[in-house]
């Protein structure tokens, strides 16, 4: 069986479409920019494995000695193929045939550093940071609750996994009290303007999503959302919906009571006790 052709036409775009046109401009940019620049200090840049990292790369070996830093911008999944797929490819080091690749992996931890490293970097390759988002918080410590505080739901970037999220909370809250405590906080991705079929919900006009965790009884997100952390440091009690098409996991695993919501009624139950475990719910932690 031939798989040609289910490949030909991203194969031919990648040689002659709009993606090569991409990758000129892209390669093109950046030489234009790092032969002007003053190299005075190492480089950070976003690592998600993306074709423009490896146009600037390939520039920044070109006009400079200095270091450069690739920065995955929260926990990298052992399962996530689209950032670890090619690390021994590309952590090979001065092989003339490896991929460019940057200096040195910041990662926030022991865990996600060991995860780099079974995937072919050497510990020369990567470093542990820390995730200076959270330190204040921790320092902060637990806030209190009481009952009378809005149930925080946090939409995602994506439009489907927010609607799934909401859907389960309505449906979970449908003729209690509950209700009325829901409050609603866009991704930054989307706006804070709702769908029409929200329109009955409130919406969190606080400052930053951390102010509106803190005045929460309980926070309802995405089983993939980094707010889960600072949720968890602020002493919330966390509910995550997950998305279908991913396997669950979460930032906050082992930081305290996370529980993953499958169903509904699980979310009811949780929420009717709002500061013990939820008995049908599963716990991440």
């Amino acid at each position: 069986f031939s798989y040609w052709q289910a490949f030909r036409r991203s194969w031919r775009d990648e040689w002659y479409g709009a993606t090569a046109m991409k990758n000129c401009l892209y390669l093109n940019s950046f030489e234009a920019y790092l032969k002007t620049l003053r190299h005075d200090g190492p480089g950070i840049y976003l690592y998600e494995n993306q074709p423009w990292e490896l146009a600037l790369i390939s520039s920044w070996r070109r006009y400079t000695t200095e270091k450069l830093f690739a920065v995955p911008h929260s926990t990298v999944r052992y399962w996530d193929t689209r950032v670890l797929a090619n690390l021994a490819e590309i952590c090979r080091g001065s092989n003339p045939d490896s991929l460019p690749s940057p200096d040195v992996f910041a990662t926030n931890g022991p865990v996600m550093a060991s995860v780099f490293e079974q995937f072919g970097c050497s510990s020369g390759n990567v470093a542990s940071v820390e995730a200076l988002r959270f330190t204040r918080l921790a320092v902060e410590g637990v806030h209190s609750r009481s009952r009378d505080q809005p149930i925080l739901v946090l939409g995602e970037y994506s439009q489907l996994q927010t609607d799934t999220i909401l859907n389960q909370v309505i449906a979970a809250t449908k003729g209690t009290s509950f209700h009325d405590r829901i409050r609603f906080r866009s991704h930054p991705a989307l706006g804070q303007n709702l769908p029409a079929k929200y329109r009955g919900l409130q919406v969190d006009e606080s400052a930053t999503a951390v102010d509106a965790i803190r005045k929460a009884s309980v926070v309802v997100c995405g089983s993939l959302s980094s707010s889960a952390v600072e949720s968890m440091l602020l002493g919330k009690p966390t509910f995550l919906v997950p998305d279908a098409e991913v396997l669950t996991s979460s930032p906050a695993e082992a930081l305290g009571p996370t529980w993953a919501i499958d169903l509904h009624q699980e979310l009811r139950q949780a929420l009717v006790g709002e500061v013990r475990t939820p008995d049908d719910a599963h716990p991440l932690s």
